[in-house]
């Protein structure tokens, strides 16, 4: 009688166990963009990001002791990377997608050791 017992309740606590987790709500990714140059590559997840078109775009994340603001329209804008090192950038282009991919590219601008140009890319949600 006692072997049945444990039988039914392990089936029991299994099945509960499985429908719980089958009842759990899927958790979206947060978006992320990668700042990638020759000298310099790393990937921040976005905290905010408003876009007024496709080529006006406000956007900050943060990476492990990292933030990034990228601010700009169409054909100019600003990089900020500041934090364990400090990193500017001009912005020559910015493209935003109608689902919110984004595009831009850039030369870094007084920051010693890092030089030439990058890209962003990712997504603005």
């Amino acid at each position: 009688m006692r072997n049945r017992i444990i039988r039914i309740s392990t089936a029991v606590t299994a099945a509960v166990v499985l429908g719980l987790v089958a009842a759990l709500p899927a958790v979206a990714a947060k978006p992320t963009v990668t700042v990638k140059g020759t000298a310099y590559s790393k990937k921040f997840t976005v905290t905010s990001c408003k876009n007024t078109g496709e080529t006006d775009l406000v956007l900050t994340g943060k990476a492990p002791g990292l933030t990034l603001r990228l601010s700009g329209n169409y054909k100019s804008g600003s990089m900020k990377i500041r934090g364990l090192i400090n990193i500017n950038g001009k912005l020559t282009s910015i493209a935003v997608g109608d689902a919110g991919n984004i595009k831009a590219k850039g030369v870094f601008v007084n920051t010693v050791g890092v030089k030439g140009p990058f890209t962003v890319t990712g997504r603005c949600a």
